[in-house]
């Protein structure tokens, strides 16, 4: 999965861990799997979590067994005993913030030790719709200042370029010159409290979202659960 599908290694060791609890349950001789066993292990598996654990489940187990079936392992077809979960469309929280609301989390950044990495990585997610693992995996050598741009590598590990908006320019180097701690780390950003190292994709966590924007004004507390794009911004904790 890592060398053929571009899968990070966050990604791997949540499969793995689902996995293993699936060869625990079932045992290792794959040819003795049943549809009702596997489609029971992942019922109960998806039972305590919301949909989107749910389907992380589902889509390691079809993953694994579909593996299995081609290598001559299992019998073929058994990934189709695996039920999916429905998640309409719209059914819960917006997916999405209205530009005003996001722009009064980006005001929001004022007043406390984080304030500049945090406007600079919120800049770059509602300006670039980056995702949190580009924006903690960006390095230096990704911008190109004279050019007024900058290089992702996204999903498959295709590689991007971006243009780079003034105002989020600004912001990193502001954070750069004025916030970031000396540490001697290709990756842009980094944690602001001791013992320093390169910020992680599950810093850059939507749940805790907007705490100083939540501090200043009760409804923004209801952002925190949004699951958009737009405000997938740090986690306050340093």
């Amino acid at each position: 999965m890592h060398n053929h599908r571009g899968l990070t290694e966050t990604t791997l060791d949540v499969y793995q861990g689902i996995l293993v609890g699936l060869v625990d349950a079932l045992g290792d001789d794959a040819r003795a799997y049943s549809a009702e066993a596997l489609r029971t292990l992942v019922l109960n598996r998806a039972r305590p979590h919301g949909i989107e654990r749910a389907k992380s489940i589902v889509v390691a187990v079809r993953s694994f067994i579909r593996f299995l079936g081609v290598t001559g392992q299992c019998p073929s077809g058994m990934e189709d005993a695996v039920p999916g979960f429905a998640s309409w469309q719209l059914s819960s929280v917006p997916r999405f913030l209205a530009a005003d609301d996001v722009q009064r989390v980006i005001d929001s950044c004022t007043g406390y030790i984080f304030e500049r990495r945090d406007r600079a990585v919120i800049l770059l997610l509602a300006r670039l719709a980056l995702r949190a693992s580009e924006v903690a995996q960006l390095k230096f050598s990704d911008i190109g200042w004279s050019e007024g741009g900058i290089s992702v590598c996204g999903k498959g590990r295709r590689q991007e370029s971006l243009p780079l908006p003034q105002e989020v320019g600004d912001a990193i180097l502001r954070y750069v010159k004025e916030g970031r701690p000396s540490l001697q780390a290709p990756e842009v950003f980094t944690t602001v409290l001791a013992p320093y190292h390169a910020l992680t994709r599950a810093a850059v966590n939507p749940h805790r979202a907007c705490g100083a924007a939540a501090g200043r004004d009760q409804s923004a507390h209801q952002w925190c659960a949004c699951p958009a794009t737009l405000c997938r911004v740090p986690d306050y904790s340093g």
